[in-house]
């Protein structure tokens, strides 16, 4: 599976601490400066997705969007996520570069 190297990325940032989950969480957070990248479930709400990416966008935040709710929410610690911001830099970076290297982009 092409997210493997992401999803561990994202599950070794939330036993960091490095996560924020909910997006009202994350929208404070690429808001207060504290988000370095957001990555978004490809079976979000419409309006979850388009309120956060806008968010991204007005803040440039960069985001991907990989995955589903379940598999987000699996590494996460929930049932299901429909995003989640990373709240590190070092962990930022590595989660933009696998998602370029798997030809998925960054927004």
């Amino acid at each position: 599976m092409k997210n493997d190297g992401l999803m561990r990325l994202i599950g070794l940032a939330r036993r960091a601490g490095k996560v924020v989950l909910g997006s009202d969480g994350i929208e404070a957070s690429v808001r207060s400066g504290k988000a370095y990248f957001v990555v978004l479930a490809s079976d979000a709400a419409e309006n979850t997705a388009k309120r956060l990416t806008d968010k991204c966008k007005s803040y440039d935040v960069p985001f991907a969007v990989v995955g589903t709710k379940q598999s987000l929410g699996k590494i996460s610690g929930r049932e299901e996520a429909a995003a989640v911001a990373v709240t590190d830099r070092n962990f930022a970076t590595g989660m933009m570069r696998v998602c370029e290297e798997n030809n998925r982009g960054v927004v």
